[in-house]
Parts: C-alpha cells; sequence; structure tokens
C-alpha cells in the first residue's frame, strides 16, 4: 500500500462517510475531473481500504462489450437459471466496487440501461430477465471534464447528474498531493523522487492533457534509463517531457519543412519564466488546431461533394481578395479536384466598385463560388453581403438566375453565423458549407476556453501576448494584438496560418522569431 495523498485522503473519507450512513445500499457517486487526475487510483485505493474488490468496466467501449460485460453474456444468462450467481459483473455476490469509467465516450444506446442501473440498481439480460443489484455493490462512476464539445455525455448530462454525490478530483491541483503521487510511483522503481525550484514539473504537468498518465510514462522512462540512480529528478522528467515535444513537432509540417526542436526551443525561449505555455500551446495545435495537408485535401474533397455542383460543370469563381491570398489557391485546388470548367470569357471581380462582372448572362443559370481557407471573426465575408449595395448582395441581383456557393476550409460558428443571417434573404439561392467548425471555446482568451480554462494564467498569458505585441508588433494595434479582430485562435494550416491566431506564433516583421511564420522564411528576423 503506498502513501495517500491529502486530496485522495479527503475524497476516500468523504465517500467513505456516505457508506456509513444508516442506508441498507451504499449511495452512488461520480467523481470528475481532466484525464489522468487520479480518479481511478483515488477509487482502487477506497477498495483496498475498505476491503471490497474492485470491478472496473469501461462504458465507453464497444456497446455489445460493455453488456456482455455488465449484464453477461447468453451463455452465462442461460446458465442463471440453475447458478445462484447472476449473470456479468452486476450479477457478483461479494463485497465490491463496480467502477464504470469512460462516461465520457458513453454509447447512446446504452443511456437507458445505465440510467436504470444507477437509478434503479437493476439491469436486464439478454434473455430479457431482471436482476436486482446485490446490496453489497458500490456504483461509483466517472467523467472526463476537458474536452465537453466532444463527449457524448459530459458532467451536466442527465446521466451524471442521476449519481447521488459527485466529487472533484484533481492531484495536479495541489502540490502537496502531486509529491506524493511523484514519490509512490518513483517508490515502484525503489527510487525517490526529487524536484527543484527551478524547475516547475507540476505546472508542466498540469497543462499535459494526460496529467498523472504521462508522469507515470516519463518517470517510467527515466527510471529505465539511469537504472542505477537512486532518484528520479525533476529536471529529468522534464527532459522525457521535451521528448515528447520533439515527436510532436515531427507530425507539423509548414511550408514543406517539419519544425525542428531548434526552431521550436528558440521560440519557446522567449516566453521566459512562462516557457511551459509554449509547450502546451504546441501540444493543442498539434492536437486540435493543425489542418496538414491530408486534411486541407479531404476537406476539399466534403465541400465539393456537399456543392451539390455536377462533375464538369461550368463554374465562376468571384475574385474577392487581393493578390497571394488563399482564396486564388482554393479555388485552383477545387476546380481541379472536382473537374470544374471555367470559361475564358468571364470573370467576377467583387474587389471593384461598383463589381465587375463580365461574359454572364442574367438570364442564364450560373454557379458562382466564393472560396476562402478560414474565417475568424467573419468581418471580410460579412462586408460582401452586408446591403444591398455591397458586392455579393449586388452580383445576386444582377444575375437573378444565379446561385452563389461559399466554401470555407474551417471558421468559428459565430462568424459563419454572421454570414448565414445576412444571406437569409436569398433561400437557397446562396449556400455556405465550411469543413471544420470552431466554438468559443476555442478560442485563448473567452471565458469558456478549453485552451486556459483557469482563469487567472489565461488572464495571465493574454497580458504577456500584450506585452511582446507593444514591443515587437508594432504594425498591429489594439485587439489585433491577440489576432485580427481579437479572436485568440490557434488554427494552423500547413503552409499559412490566419491572421486571427495569435500574433506569437506567425508574426515575423520584427525581432520576434515566430514558430510558423506569415512570410514562410524559417529563421527571417527583420531589424
Amino acid at each position: 500500500m503506498f502513501n495517500l495523498c491529502s486530496v485522495q485522503q479527503r475524497i476516500i473519507s468523504q465517500i467513505s462517510n456516505l457508506r456509513q450512513s444508516l442506508r441498507s445500499t451504499p449511495p452512488s457517486c461520480l467523481l470528475y475531473g481532466p484525464p489522468g487526475s487520479g480518479k481511478r487510483t483515488t477509487i482502487h485505493t477506497l477498495a483496498d481500504a475498505s476491503e471490497l474488490a474492485f470491478l472496473q468496466v469501461n462504458v465507453g467501449d464497444n456497446p455489445s462489450s460493455v453488456r456482455q460485460r455488465l449484464f453477461g453474456t447468453h451463455a452465462e444468462a442461460e446458465r442463471a437459471s440453475d447458478l445462484p450467481r447472476a449473470p456479468g459483473e452486476c450479477g457478483t455476490d461479494e463485497a465490491a466496487i463496480l467502477y464504470l469509467f469512460g462516461l465520457e465516450n458513453l454509447d447512446q444506446s446504452l443511456h437507458q440501461e445505465i440510467h436504470r442501473l444507477i437509478t434503479g440498481r437493476k439491469y436486464v439480460d439478454v434473455l430479457g430477465r431482471e436482476w436486482r443489484l446485490s446490496e453489497w455493490i458500490w456504483l461509483i462512476g466517472s467523467v472526463h471534464t476537458t474536452d465537453t464539445a466532444s463527449s457524448a455525455v459530459h458532467l451536466g448530462h442527465w446521466i451524471c447528474t442521476t449519481f447521488e454525490h459527485q466529487f472533484r478530483v484533481d492531484i495536479c491541483d495541489h502540490e502537496e498531493s502531486f509529491r506524493v503521487v511523484c514519490e509512490n510511483i518513483a517508490a515502484e522503481f525503489r527510487s525517490t523522487f526529487e524536484d527543484t525550484p527551478d524547475s516547475p514539473i507540476l505546472s508542466d504537468i498540469r497543462r499535459t492533457p494526460e496529467r498523472l498518465h504521462a508522469l507515470r510514462r516519463w518517470m517510467t522512462s527515466v527510471s529505465v534509463s539511469e537504472f542505477k540512480s537512486k532518484s528520479i529528478q525533476a529536471n529529468a522528467i522534464r527532459t522525457e517531457m521535451l521528448s515528447d515535444i520533439h515527436t510532436i513537432l515531427g507530425q507539423l509540417r509548414y511550408r514543406h519543412q517539419i519544425l525542428s526542436p531548434t526552431d521550436f526551443e528558440d521560440w519557446a525561449a522567449q516566453f521566459g519564466n512562462r516557457k511551459s505555455l509554449a509547450y502546451h500551446i504546441i501540444r493543442c495545435i498539434a492536437s486540435s488546431y493543425y489542418i496538414g495537408g491530408l486534411e486541407y485535401f479531404r476537406a476539399i474533397d466534403h465541400i465539393i461533394a456537399r456543392s451539390g455542383i455536377p462533375v464538369r460543370s461550368w463554374v465562376t469563381f468571384c475574385k474577392w481578395q487581393g493578390e497571394g491570398r488563399s482564396a486564388p489557391r482554393i479555388a485552383h485546388e477545387m476546380k481541379n479536384q472536382a473537374q470544374w470548367r471555367i470559361a475564358d470569357d468571364s470573370e467576377v471581380d467583387l474587389r471593384q466598385t461598383p463589381p465587375l462582372c463580365v461574359g454572364l448572362d442574367p438570364r442564364d443559370k450560373h454557379s458562382l463560388i466564393i472560396a476562402d481557407d478560414f474565417s475568424g471573426s467573419g468581418q471580410t465575408l460579412a462586408r460582401l453581403f452586408d446591403g444591398p449595395r455591397a458586392p455579393a448582395s449586388w452580383l445576386l441581383e444582377t444575375l437573378p438566375r444565379a446561385n452563389l456557393f461559399v466554401a470555407v476550409i474551417a471558421g468559428y460558428r459565430k462568424a459563419l453565423q454572421g454570414v448565414i443571417t445576412r444571406t437569409a434573404t436569398y433561400g437557397d439561392r446562396v449556400k455556405l458549407v465550411p469543413y471544420r467548425v470552431f466554438d468559443e471555446e476555442d478560442k485563448c482568451f473567452t471565458d469558456c476556453s478549453r485552451i486556459f480554462p483557469d482563469s487567472v494564467e489565461r488572464e495571465d498569458f493574454k497580458s504577456f501576448c500584450l506585452e511582446v505585441a507593444s514591443h515587437h508588433f508594432r504594425g498591429l494595434r489594439g485587439q489585433h494584438r491577440i489576432g485580427y479582430g481579437g479572436v485568440s485562435s490557434l488554427v494552423v494550416f500547413a503552409d499559412t496560418v490566419p491572421n486571427n491566431s495569435l500574433p506569437i506564433i506567425w508574426y515575423d516583421t520584427s525581432n520576434w522569431r515566430p514558430l510558423f511564420p506569415a512570410s514562410g522564411l524559417r529563421g527571417h528576423v527583420s531589424r
């Protein structure tokens, strides 16, 4: 038995007190927190301390497998008539904790069955017979709370609110508890754990998505590589963490080049004592906000399929951005992949006032296309439809039989909704199709940010970005210093970075060294 940290001791004490109540059956409990925050370890420790068997079932697995684990196989159900034991893990007759983890991935087809299990302590086997849980079985569940947008079940979901009691678990919130965990892991390798003031390993782990899972992996690597050492140093753990970052960098190609560890370290060094934030940002980009070459072409295929424009149709791409921008490149890729045809004698240029419209007969049907890679604030696209004299509005009035298709590789829901609202009067004549849609949670500095959920850390990093901008980004003013329109995005494409993303990752016309330079020139610095 290893030492318990204060967080575990507190939660175990609270849950144990509930079990000591006068009720004949223990109340159902739910543990919540980020992945790798110590939920499973806490409940396993509770089971050992209470002399209960520990039965764990991943309810986020394949529904058929979950039913077999919990409610029994067909053979077990048939044997249940002749045996005293009911089928499945739910049928155990020994004193046990039945730990239901992975609730965030619970399939919808299992919702009612899990709800019945929690509220009524009943279940139905494959033969349709109803069984009741033994009073010795204690139901405890757990759910991750990091990425609620992609979770099938989140903390506010009715499955979670079904549990009678909820407990937040995150050992990484407490320095003393975190140290105890590190000492416990080190003890497994017959070593000790040593931290130093200049190596804030806790802050690094807290920003790692896997948290304690990653910590165990790194400490295992350290113990293997330094097997003769009697201690595991925090700096050695950070070295393993940096090795993970280098692996992540190998997955990010920018302008046909793989990011090198030197490029990253040069960029991260500029963060000073906030260097761990640089590690956090690159992880976020790699896991959620990087659109590489393969995904880019999948996006174009998706958009073409949703356009409804048949192969080899005649189309007209509208010019609406300045030279060197993304629209011409996307138009070229869409035309080639869809095998659309473009008339040499037709042209639409929305950059002119009034717009240029050549070679298109108002009496004919036309397929007009506006293409872009990213819509962050939505201001540029929205202006095309902002009133009857706006360029795109004028075009639709001039060509009453034309349909306009707006293609966007990625964008924010609020920005795209602004375009949809402005084009509603045209009905199905205007169709907007994005490939990836981000929400307010996918911005760095919104109150609901999943990138920086901690408000203190979020405000501190925002102050840092503004301070860097005031010293290095003289060409940016106001809210543009955290991304055009104040969007504060982290979206990166394989060959460009939207100006809505944080300038600290792309601005390269100063002595700041960006990680993804807008010019594409690695190591370019203007003096």
